[in-house]
């Protein structure tokens, strides 16, 4: 005598895609355009994807691409990017943080010999990160960038090299993947 066993459709999935297998994908590509950044607190980039996980036991994978411009009008520049997630509309929790000292984030740097000025440093930075927001609310991430000091006209430019150069573009991408923890 056989009989019918009725699995959850966490199961099933479990069964078909198994552990690891990615549910979705999704991305977002932000070009053109300049957002300027001479604070010494985190402003956004621009650069920002949201994700609605179909389980709450599924982990988020992040990848964050941006060309940057830092420029400033002496012989040595430092700043910082950081990844930020917001769940269901709560307050951002910084994931990633840059390196930094008492005075700000100094990951990104260029240093010159004494008395030049750097017009403009251009850098890719990529960031992964595994996150596990526990919920099936969105999740908004995002980068957000501060210089080192305000003095000296401190500057970062996302999307395009201050003003000159082609589009450089930011990039995110999440994937919700499938996880029984």
């Amino acid at each position: 005598h056989w009989r019918t066993h009725k699995m959850s459709q966490t199961k099933v999935d479990n069964l078909f895609l198994g552990q690891g297998a990615v549910v979705q994908v999704v991305t977002n590509v932000v070009s053109g355009g300049n957002t300027a950044v001479s604070s010494t607190t985190y402003t956004d980039t621009g650069a920002t994807i949201t994700i609605t996980p179909k389980l709450a036991t599924s982990k988020i994978v992040v990848f964050a691409k941006c060309f940057a411009t830092l420029s400033k009008a002496a012989d040595d520049v430092m700043g910082g990017v950081k990844l930020v997630r917001n769940v269901g509309g709560g307050s951002f929790t910084d994931l990633v943080i840059p390196m930094a000292d008492t005075n700000g984030p100094y990951e990104q740097q260029l240093e010159l010999t004494a008395g030049g000025n750097i017009n403009g440093c251009t850098f890719n930075m990529n960031y992964s990160f595994l996150d596990d927001p526990d919920t099936t609310s969105a999740c908004i991430y995002k980068l957000q960038a501060r210089v080192y000091s305000s003095g000296s006209s401190h500057q970062w430019y996302f999307g395009n090299s201050g003003g000159g150069g082609g589009a450089q573009t930011q990039e995110m991408i999440a994937m919700e993947i499938l996880s029984d923890s």
